[in-house]
Formats: structure tokens, sequence, C-alpha cells
């Protein structure tokens, strides 16, 4: 399913996308379309990093299970321009409407392969629900 929505998702992506590139060149931000990008474009505007913090990792022994203790998570912080860019970005998808015209073909999509696969989905909700039970059980939920 997932991949039938990734391949949905990558097609219907291709029209709107390209009208927000549009949009953001207009607005002087230096951009290649890039459709094997994660965005969708590349530019030249470096990006932020992340900070991480010192990790301490330890081992807790309970009732005989052996539990690492949780990693610290890692905080991403933006550039400057990164962050003007972000707000472009959304600013552009709404003023040329692909945004919303991208979000309805998705969910369409999503409907749509629901449908495709609700027999079998169907079938399997009591073995699922079951399987959620012991999980909770094993965890102490």
């Amino acid at each position: 399913m997932n991949s039938d929505l990734n391949l949905a998702a990558s097609e219907l992506s291709k029209e709107p996308l390209d009208r927000i590139v549009r949009c953001l060149a207009e607005q002087k931000y230096s951009l290649t379309r890039n459709t094997q990008g994660i965005a969708g474009f590349d530019t030249t505007i470096r990006f932020g990093d992340f900070e991480r913090p010192a990790q301490e990792p330890h081992i807790i022994i309970r009732i005989g299970m052996e539990y690492v203790a949780a990693i610290k998570p890692n905080r991403y912080i933006p550039t400057t321009k990164e962050s003007e860019l972000a707000a472009a970005y959304v600013e552009c998808g709404k003023s040329t409407g692909a945004a919303t015209e991208y979000l309805t073909a998705i969910r369409r999509e999503q409907q749509k392969i629901v449908d495709r696969y609700n027999a079998q989905l169907t079938e399997l909700t009591p073995r699922i629900e079951e399987l959620a039970k012991k999980t909770e059980k094993i965890v102490g939920g």
C-alpha cells in the first residue's frame, strides 16, 4: 500500500511543485528542479545542522529483561536563509493553490488505495487487534 501511495505522490506532485518552484524563483530564490530530491528541488542555500546533546547511555535491568535508557534526541537548528526559504515555500504553496490541489489529490489516492485493499484490511483487523492486546500486556500498558 505504501509503495502505491509513494508512486501516486511522486506523479501528483510534479505540476504543483513546478508552480511552487516558479513562485520561489520569482522571489529571487535560486532553485534547480530535482525530482529525486526529498523537497523536489535543489538550492544553493546552506542548510542547518543537528545539535547533538551529550549522551550518557546506561543499561537498566528490570524483571530479568534488559532495557537501554532513552537516547536524548538531536535538535535541528536551521540557518536563517533556510527558515526564510521554508516560509516562502509554504506561502507559495498557498498563493498558487498548489498545496491544496496536491493534498486533495493525495487524499483521493489514499481513498482509492484503501478501497482497493479494503477486503484484506478487514480480514486482518481481528489479528491486528489480538497482537495489539498481546503487545500491551508485554509492555505493561
